[in-house]
């Protein structure tokens, strides 16, 4: 381990170490006999250069991501730590690891500092919550090929048989925390998941010609690998009203359109196509009527209709709007209701509505589409088992709370 840990860029000194046995922490040297890579931990990372960087972060050798391969030695503690993903078969690092964009680290995820003014203030890569124990796993999605997911199973002992009835860790909001593939696939740091998930067979080797199109336009410059992909109807996402800028992406196969906020709760911004409007835009687009609220939401095709529309499904933390701002704004009709779909003037809110040949439109086709195929097959099976509870019970999973 210790010539591992010098290949890496890493200063040999004092750290702690985990044991699964008991809760202690125990002072040891690096080169300790009969430890598994994955208990070691760095309690303030130093590189070379005597840099120190909170909070710890803890090196972990990814042997698998596959769900099938995985055993006790793929267990880790990531209590308050931050995960460096690092390669057991490298010989030698060109130059010291320092902490950054270049470096393979898997954070619980990216706040940004709230500032005085409008503009965003620095982000801050945030650790795991206490806690925070089981195995990284890949999740495929057996219906989306490019809908996978880098995803966390709880667990409180390196016990498989508690995995397969484990929690995956839930982000601050209560949605799922996931690395999206789409959003970690095409950057360089990442390169070893990639391997990984060829390796074990959970990727196509042509995953990223086939699909070089929807990577780079998921990779627009402003995403980063905790940014939210939504890839059907009924999936849960989460809007922070404090960020009107805040980048959901909405994907096909061909096509990645970001949903901002601004999209869920302005009903104007589909007017915006018009090029005659620019003006219009530059003077409206600078009001946000809202100050505070973060609310679970997600997207829905009402029955027999041919678009797609919002359901809140629970506020976290109470929506608050700037009064002027708020009179003076057109919005979706206040105050939200849990459960309730999103409506102006008392008719559902329809954040797609773009011109045809526009990426709003191609989207809201392709879910409206693959809504209709899901529900056809859900009522096929239910039939299948020849009984009306049960093609009742497939009609609602297909279409959850739709009316």
């Amino acid at each position: 381990m210790q010539r591992f840990i010098h290949a890496h860029g890493l200063r040999q000194g004092r750290i702690n170490v985990w044991h699964p046995s008991s809760r202690r922490t125990l002072p040891t040297r690096f080169g300790t006999q009969g430890m598994s890579f994955q208990q070691v931990r760095f309690r303030g990372f130093s590189d070379a250069s005597g840099n120190s960087e909170e909070p710890p972060v803890v090196p972990i050798c990814l042997r698998t991501l596959s769900p099938r391969s995985l055993s006790p030695e793929d267990y880790v503690d990531l209590s308050d730590s931050t995960a460096l993903v690092l390669d057991p078969t490298a010989s030698a690092s060109p130059h010291p690891i320092h902490m950054g964009h270049s470096v393979p680290s898997i954070t619980y995820g990216l706040r940004m500092h709230p500032t005085a003014s409008s503009i965003p203030g620095a982000p801050q890569y945030t650790p795991f919550p206490v806690n925070t124990r089981g195995f990284f796993y890949y999740y495929k999605d057996h219906e989306i090929p490019f809908g996978g997911s880098l995803r966390f199973r709880v667990t409180q002992k390196p016990n498989l048989g508690l995995f397969l009835h484990g929690q995956d860790l839930l982000t601050e909001y209560g949605t799922v925390w996931e690395m999206p593939l789409l959003l970690f696939a095409n950057l360089e740091r990442y390169a070893l998941l990639k391997t990984i998930l060829h390796r074990d067979g959970l990727i196509e080797p042509d995953f990223s010609a086939r699909y070089a199109n929807i990577l780079g336009q998921a990779n627009d410059g402003y995403s980063d690998p905790y940014s939210q992909l939504v890839y059907r109807c009924g999936q849960a996402f989460y809007v922070d009203l404090t960020r009107p800028h805040q980048r959901i992406y909405v994907t096909t196969g061909q096509v990645c359109y970001c949903m901002t906020p601004r999209d869920v709760f302005l009903p104007y911004n589909e007017l915006f196509d018009d090029p005659r409007l620019a003006a219009v835009k530059a003077s409206v687009t600078q009001r946000w009527p809202f100050k505070a609220g973060v609310l679970i939401c997600r997207l829905e095709r009402p029955i027999r209709e041919s678009t797609v529309v919002v359901r809140v499904l629970r506020i976290v933390e109470p929506v608050r709007t700037i009064e002027n701002l708020a009179e003076a704004t057109e919005t979706v009709d206040l105050p939200i209701i849990t459960r309730e779909r999103l409506k102006v003037e008392g008719e559902y809110h329809r954040p797609f509505n773009g011109k045809p040949g526009t990426a709003a439109a191609a989207v809201q086709n392709y879910l409206v589409r693959t809504q209709h195929k899901r529900l056809k097959r859900f009522l096929s099976k239910a039939q299948n088992l020849n009984s009306p509870r049960s093609a009742g019970a497939a009609l609602t999973a297909a279409i959850p709370l739709g009316n």
